[in-house]
């Protein structure tokens, strides 16, 4: 029986002792460590981004939802029935105050973290957006679609 797409985490130790650097390509070893695991999505993980505060982290991808899972209690604290196609991004504002998805359902959508209460829904690509990321300068949003164009969004009203 599948137990279905598995978050990992993993702790890595980043150093510049003289036996970790590659004396050919004078290149950094990284090791890296799994800490534990996350079971919950049904299908594939496309996007993951850690929330401000350090721990949550937000994942969607082909099961329609997006998960915030709590690293604290390593379990998934909410469950966002976020789009009607699969979730291409998901970010975190600066704040932890919001996150940004975008899907294929042709959607970029703003969530308020406190309640995970829908603030705003962006439609105008001509079918699937690839990615979305805020745009701290002009406190928007910015989506690129696989209709070739890019769309700047005024969010400043959540």
């Amino acid at each position: 029986m599948s137990r279905g797409p598995i978050i990992l985490s993993w702790c890595l130790a980043i150093t510049e002792a003289p036996d970790l650097v590659n004396a050919e390509t004078n290149r950094l070893f990284v090791h890296a460590v799994q800490v534990h695991s996350l079971v919950g999505h049904v299908k594939r993980i496309v996007s993951g981004d850690f929330s401000p505060n350090g721990f949550q982290v937000a994942t969607g991808g082909d099961d329609h939802s997006v998960r915030i899972w709590d690293l604290r209690s390593k379990a998934c604290s909410y469950v966002l029935p976020a789009h009607s196609n699969l979730i291409s991004e998901c970010k975190f504002d600066a704040t932890g105050e919001a996150l940004l998805t975008a899907s294929f359902d042709g959607t970029a959508r703003v969530w308020g973290c406190r309640d995970w209460r829908l603030l705003s829904t962006m439609a105008g690509h001509e079918g699937k957006v690839m990615a979305a990321d805020w745009n701290y300068a002009t406190g928007g949003v910015i989506t690129a679609g696989f209709d070739r164009t890019i769309k700047q969004w005024d969010v400043s009203q959540y």
